[in-house]
């Protein structure tokens, strides 16, 4: 079980990396600019409108963990309705031995997984099955990033995913964690009059 801790690590790290690398590109996009201030005209009497932004997302996430010879496995399988839907494989991280897929059509229908994901030549099938467990949590979520304040609200229903990894014929079982649907409004709010 250290090497499936040791991928989750892994997973984690790359979307912090990912997150910092972003603010870092935004922190240094605001530096190279310098802000003009100009003062409203006496006769002015409309006010500035913060620019707002909403967008309604629904779909999954599940990450599903197991072995194959002695080598950690992990899927990542994830659906948005507005940014699409998308897969990866890892047979072995350390080797980079990664497979994916990007569509538009889910790959969970009516609660049933069958994909084959193409592995460096390799033919790996996902299947099995996910289910809602019918305990939804209302969230909450607000943050600031790149200059817009953003609130995430809506509903987290967690899974019952049993999926397997088919791999070169031998099935592996997979253990699934995190894995949730979700619901949320995303409301962004330009700040700072950028």
């Amino acid at each position: 079980m250290k090497s499936i801790n040791t991928l989750r690590a892994l997973a984690v790290a790359a979307v912090l990396t990912a997150g910092i690398g972003t603010a870092a590109n935004a922190a240094d996009d605001s530096a190279s600019t310098t802000p003009t201030v100009v003062a409203p005209k006496a006769s002015d009497t409309t006010t500035e409108r913060t620019p707002t932004s909403v967008e309604h997302q629904t779909g999954l996430l599940v990450e599903a963990y197991g072995e194959h010879d002695g080598t950690p496995v992990a899927v990542y399988l994830y659906e948005n309705t507005l940014y699409g839907n998308s897969l990866q494989v890892v047979l072995d991280a350390e080797q980079d031995v990664i497979g994916s897929i990007e569509q538009e059509a889910p790959f969970v229908v009516d609660g049933v997984v069958d994909v084959t994901v193409d592995v460096q030549g390799r033919e790996v099938v996902l299947s099995g099955t996910v289910a809602d467990s019918g305990e939804s949590a209302k969230e909450v979520d607000p943050r600031q990033d790149g200059g817009e304040q953003i609130i995430t609200k809506g509903t987290h229903t967690p899974l019952l995913a049993d999926l397997t990894l088919t791999i070169d014929g031998v099935d592996v079982a997979l253990e699934a964690a995190p894995a949730f649907m979700y619901d949320l409004e995303v409301r962004k709010v330009t700040l700072y009059g950028r």
